[in-house]
């Protein structure tokens, strides 16, 4: 509604015409509309250009439900692995609850309620409050506020008075709140920024996840708690894009039932040509407590965890007595003793390749695994690393040890530089032939 009625009115125009409008609308239901009294401006409310509404709804009867707003929180493993107070409290919080929950004093606890118990002792133990990014205005509040302030005042006196002299002054009086404010604010962003690029700089090479978590930041600069959401919209066979989750899902699960169960045709008798390489029986022995422990420290910080939600902090945080009963399970498993469902389960996270992609090929799904199953998957690593050693070649740069794609990078970058200098023509082929594990066979692998 904008009528200008003197009832009703909550803005004026400083300009001059002076022109005046209702530029406020509340909206409501039949029900609730039946119940409005009255709708006006209201003197009461905060210093601005604009006068509060007052809307009055007449009700017979007012039910208060109270509400705990539940706040987010999550297992605060930081302090649980560097303070020893913390550590002492989580491990003996472990073994308590391992202990409620065994059968009997012979029969360990089994392999899911022993992961709840870890999951719950580090809840239990200590916590920390998830809060949101600190903005630019936030960070420079007190000095900011103030300056808007004055402006809303100014802007106030300018709306309600008549006299033209006074007029004439308040204007050249906004004029200057207005641009010292926007110094004042501009001064804040800059503050904000600085401190995001020394935050990067601080944390490159250390800690790589909380230093992409600031690159973020830095790339949505005064917008951080305006973060827009990318939800996935696939195209259905309809050439229509997904709208809701289900038509998501339409599309994306019979790509992975093709993907994840991939058959190929294999010739068994192909194999007999491959050279066979004489055989290291020490590969096969008794996993070690060395070998165990060498794989638990040897796990990356601050990575997302399987289905359980047991990260890797949980289990470096563990004493030599709970940290055992994580080896006994890991053994039993390598000697065929126990099989568990979880790890032949994990949760698949879509990650997409290119910006706005609505073809499921251009997804690649993240399998978040049980990060037991992962220690037992670097033993096994570790084993391998000593077949390649003997028989691997020297030109390969990933998933060799002491050695990344970082290596191959620089060689192949220092080589065209080279033959750049001497004015030499080059031409590299980067080959992808075919999607690795589209194709091959996984039973026979």
């Amino acid at each position: 509604n904008r009528t200008a009625t003197s009832t009703h009115t909550t803005w004026r125009n400083t300009s001059a015409s002076k022109s005046q409008h209702m530029l406020d609308v509340f909206s409501c239901s039949n029900t609730l509309f039946k119940r409005v009294q009255g709708c006006n401006t209201t003197s009461k409310g905060t210093e601005s250009d604009h006068t509060a509404v007052l809307l009055k709804i007449h009700i017979n009867t007012l039910s208060f439900k109270m509400q705990n707003k539940k706040l987010i929180t999550e297992t605060d493993w930081e302090k649980i692995m560097g303070d020893e107070a913390t550590n002492m409290t989580y491990n003996e919080t472990l073994k308590n609850l391992n202990e409620l929950t065994a059968t009997d004093d012979n029969t360990p606890t089994e392999y899911t309620d022993f992961f709840k118990n870890v999951k719950r002792a580090g809840e239990q133990t200590a916590t920390k409050l998830i809060t949101p990014p600190l903005d630019w205005f936030e960070m420079s509040k007190e000095k900011t506020q103030p300056r808007i302030d004055v402006v809303n005042a100014i802007r106030k006196q300018l709306r309600e008075c008549k006299d033209e002299q006074t007029i004439n002054r308040l204007k050249k009086e906004l004029k200057m709140a207005n641009k010292i404010r926007n110094i004042v604010i501009a001064e804040a962003k800059e503050h904000y920024m600085s401190k995001l690029a020394k935050k990067i700089a601080r944390l490159a090479g250390t800690n790589s996840k909380a230093a992409w978590k600031a690159v973020r930041e830095c790339e949505l600069g005064n917008k951080i708690n305006h973060k827009r959401k990318k939800p996935m919209s696939l195209r259905l066979p309809n050439g229509e894009k997904a709208k809701t989750d289900k038509e998501n899902m339409s599309v994306f699960h019979p790509h992975c039932i093709r993907i994840f169960n991939n058959h190929k045709i294999v010739s068994p008798e192909t194999l007999e040509f491959v050279v066979r390489r004489e055989t290291y029986q020490e590969l096969d022995n008794p996993i070690t407590w060395e070998e165990f422990n060498s794989a638990v420290t040897g796990m990356k910080n601050d990575k997302s965890p399987g289905a359980n939600g047991v990260t890797a902090e949980a289990f470096k945080a563990m004493n030599a007595e709970n940290l055992l009963e994580v080896y006994n399970i890991v053994t039993a498993f390598w000697d065929g003793s126990k099989d568990y469902p979880e790890w032949h389960q994990a949760n698949g996270t879509p990650v997409p390749k290119i910006p706005n992609a609505d073809d499921p090929n251009k997804y690649r799904v993240v399998s978040l695994m049980d990060v037991c199953s992962k220690i037992f998957s670097r033993i096994l690593c570790a084993r391998s690393y000593k077949l390649l050693a003997r028989h691997g070649t020297k030109h390969q740069y990933g998933a060799t040890p002491k050695c990344g794609c970082q290596d191959g990078n620089f060689t192949l970058k220092s080589i065209l530089h080279l033959r750049r200098q001497h004015n030499l023509d080059t031409y590299v082929i980067i080959a992808d032939l075919v999607k690795a594990y589209d194709t091959y066979n996984h039973k026979l692998m």
